[in-house]
């Protein structure tokens, strides 16, 4: 191990042989954990060679391979060093008396199953817990706490299902899908002759995910309620695909419902691209169409 005497004369070794700053000279050199950087620089501001002459100017002569593989090798060192430094911090941490339940205690109540708890512990303090032993902690840490570890954990999917409803607001599933289908438009729809599969993929352009018995439930309702029976697509019959002799009709009732529905440029083009494939006819936006 150098002493503070060895450290200084390789630190001037490294400054007036090799081009790295002297902030770098004074962390490989060892003399992070004897002086101040204060320190260092004033040692060098004052440093005299055995001549008795100052450093005036430092010399940038070419680095010879020596001292290009003496500052690599002192590089691997100091990272050596930092890293068993940390490790030790880290144990330390480990150390103190409940520490290592926090850290479960906040990874639980930030989502994370037991199975991920664990594997986290193992990669970050190399510390095996088996996924059952989390359990307990967690068990016994939120009963010390006065808390209810499944209503914590409920309430945070739920808190994580609303801001993912935040993000993208038209998209909707469980029992209040309903309110988002829009009835005249269903209405509408159905009238002209479209099948539920073919509604089930056009409320998909409107970021509405429901299965066509969702759909079949809900006209049936729809035409109850307008005491009006509702259209049949039998086989042989004239649904709505082929009433549409002309290009011109799909396109004002694309325009029509894109309209009623004040959907923006993107939500058009989606739409439009479904209906596209949905009667193979190509249909192009009309940028200067008033929707």
């Amino acid at each position: 191990m150098f002493n503070i005497d060895n450290k200084l004369k390789l630190a001037i070794d490294l400054f007036m042989n090799t081009r790295i700053t002297p902030f770098e000279v004074y962390q490989l050199s060892g003399l992070e954990d004897e002086i101040s950087i204060e320190e260092f620089y004033e040692y060098l501001s004052n440093y005299k060679d055995e001549n008795g002459n100052k450093i005036k100017k430092r010399p940038h002569p070419i680095v010879k391979q020596e001292y290009k593989d003496l500052v690599k090798e002192l590089k691997v060192q100091r990272q050596e060093k930092l890293s068993k430094k940390e490790e030790k911090n880290k144990q330390e941490e480990l150390s103190k008396e409940g520490f290592i339940e926090t850290v479960i205690y906040n990874m639980r109540c930030d989502g994370l199953s037991y199975r991920t708890i664990s594997k986290e512990l193992e990669k970050e303090f190399k510390l095996y817990i088996s996924h059952e032993s989390i359990r307990k902690i967690c068990g016994e840490v939120f009963k010390e706490k006065n808390q209810n570890e499944k209503e914590v954990i409920s309430k945070l999917k739920a808190k994580e299902k609303r801001d993912n409803h935040k993000e993208d607001r038209d998209f909707v599933v469980g029992r209040n899908i309903y309110k988002y289908i829009p009835e005249e438009e269903l209405y509408e729809a159905k009238k002209r002759g479209m099948t539920y599969m073919e509604i089930t993929e056009y409320l998909k352009t409107r970021n509405i995910n429901v299965c066509p018995k969702t759909v079949a439930i809900r006209c049936n309702r729809i035409y109850a309620k307008k005491g009006e029976s509702i259209p049949s697509v039998r086989k042989g019959s004239l649904n709505y695909k082929r009433k549409i002799v002309k290009q011109e009709n799909l396109i004002n009732m694309v325009y029509d419902i894109a309209k009623k529905r004040k959907a923006n440029k993107q939500q058009l083009e989606i739409f439009i691209e479904e209906v596209s494939k949905m009667y193979k006819i190509k249909i192009d936006i009309d940028n200067e169409r008033d929707r």
